[in-house]
Order: C-alpha cells, then structure tokens, then sequence
C-alpha cells in the first residue's frame, strides 16, 4: 500500500459519498461499527477478506483503497 492514510481517506470518502453509515456498512461486512471506525482513522487495519467485503459493499476495487485506482469522487 502507497500509505495507510490512502485507505482511511479513500473509505471514509466513499462511505460519506454513499451516505452510508458506519453501522450499516458494519453490518453488511460483518464487523463492528469501532472496526469500521478504526479503519478510518488508522487505528486499525482490515483483513484481506474484510477489505474484499468492504469494496464489494462499496462498489469498488480493492485496488482503489490500495491507491492504485482512482475513483472519479474519491480522494
């Protein structure tokens, strides 16, 4: 990965973006709203498979959180 901080900014984004919730996406990959928060600001990092789930659930690649994908909205 470019940097950690690709990944915190870029989720944080999509999710806003998406007007998802962070319960909601939580729940749909099958982790705890303070994973999903720890995500996003670095405290935590995702499991492959969770990232894989969190793409999914966001439309997008996990190359996109890697940096090595744009998204026309996301930073």
């Amino acid at each position: 990965m470019k940097d950690m901080t690709t990944l915190q900014k870029r989720l944080h984004c999509l999710r806003w973006e998406k007007g998802i919730k962070i319960q909601d996406l939580a729940k749909q990959v099958g982790v705890s709203a303070s994973a999903i928060s720890g995500y996003e600001t670095g405290r935590r990092t995702p499991s492959v498979d969770v990232l894989h789930k969190i793409a999914k659930a966001l439309g997008v690649t996990v190359d996109f959180f890697l940096g090595d994908e744009q998204h026309e909205h996301a930073g």
